[in-house]
């Protein structure tokens, strides 16, 4: 498959270039020539604001008087397997440790973050019913924003604040923010669905937002200030996380339906798709970066099986756990942790912890 450049280790992930990726053999491509300094540190006509100022109440981000109450019922984590492998697909040999992490009694359990002290959150499901998770060492907690239907707990910080999104009904998502016990919802103004992906370090909260016309665009949500992120020319923009140094990454949609992943740091979208993946009618979808740089996420190859994948300054680790039919990697913590989740061949999600 070839080496591709990420994020150095070394180097740090405010000096990133694309042409550090081309270097490597990755397929790049830059949208922009040159960063747009006009608006610092927001491009114009990238970055758009919505609001030139205002506060939580402006931008309906609303403290709840509800408080989160944790079930007492604490959950020892079931259905534990532990498997010593090497990637089958690899340009270069990763050792990998992969723990299985099952809700007792769900349909499916998925993972999609983990902050530095190792705590997860994710959610399970039973049937079309699905909760919020918190993993710890200790066992499983739910999450459940008060009187909701559905709960999605997406992203947790190295603070422990969580986001994600609930729903009253299966059709209009709304976002919250989880922090010190207290639920906060979160939504974009004049939006029909709100939903948080990411939080970071800072506080910074990053999502996606379903306008009027029923088409998705990212945003960034930073001291009370929504701000609208599309990658020109896209049909559709996802922002998935945000690093310590404000390096964003996300995925858009082009009009012929392929979904590409890309990285905006310094003003500069950047293209970055898993070679093969997107020539085939596949897709590079990245979910997950860490302040090394390092990224994780999913593409489908040519015969349309789903693998998870690790970009780093290695190269392209393919990440499949033994025996699944799909992988998919989620999230990355700053020790290179990963968690994401996989299909068995009953079609039943595992969520699973990866230990480098």
């Amino acid at each position: 498959m070839g080496e591709c450049r990420s994020l150095a280790r070394d180097e740090g992930a405010e000096n990133v270039r694309p042409h550090d990726l081309q270097k490597a053999g990755c397929l790049v491509t830059s949208l922009l020539a040159k960063p747009i300094r006009t608006l610092s540190p927001f491009s114009r006509g990238l970055l758009r604001p919505r609001l030139a100022s205002g506060n939580l109440q402006d931008t309906r981000y609303k403290p709840m008087k509800e408080r989160f109450e944790m079930k007492a019922n604490r959950i020892v984590v079931l259905a534990i397997a532990v498997l010593a492998l090497i990637a089958v697909t690899s340009s270069r040999a990763l050792p990998q440790t992969f723990t299985t992490i099952d809700y007792p009694g769900a349909t499916h359990t998925r993972l999609f973050s983990i902050n530095p002290e190792g705590t997860m959150v994710g959610i399970y499901v039973i049937g079309t019913m699905f909760h919020g998770i918190l993993v710890t060492p200790d066992g499983i907690n739910t999450i459940d924003f008060p009187g909701s239907a559905v709960t999605a707990a997406l992203s947790i910080n190295p603070a422990g604040d969580a986001v994600g999104w609930y729903a009253y009904t299966l059709t209009m998502n709304r976002g919250f923010l989880l922090q010190r016990g207290a639920f906060h919802e979160i939504d974009f103004p004049g939006a029909k669905t709100t939903m948080p992906f990411g939080i970071g370090a800072t506080g910074d909260i990053v999502g996606a937002y379903q306008d009027p016309g029923n088409h998705f665009h990212g945003f960034l949500l930073r001291h009370g200030d929504f701000m609208t992120i599309d990658v020109p020319g896209a049909a559709e923009t996802q922002v998935n996380c945000i690093t310590p140094q404000g390096n964003i990454l996300g995925n858009y949609r082009t009009s012929d339906g392929v979904f590409h992943m890309f990285l905006l740091s310094e003003d500069v979208f950047t293209t970055i798709d898993v070679p093969g993946a997107v020539s085939t009618g596949g897709f590079t979808i990245g979910v997950g970066i860490n302040p090394n740089g390092e990224i994780v996420g999913q593409y489908r190859d040519t015969t349309g099986v789903t693998h998870g994948f690790l970009l780093n300054a290695d190269g392209y680790t393919t990440i499949d756990y033994p025996g699944a039919a799909t992988t998919v990697a989620t999230g990355i913590n700053p020790r290179g942790d990963i968690v994401g989740r996989y299909r068995d061949s009953a079609g039943k999600d595992h969520a699973f912890l990866l230990v480098r």
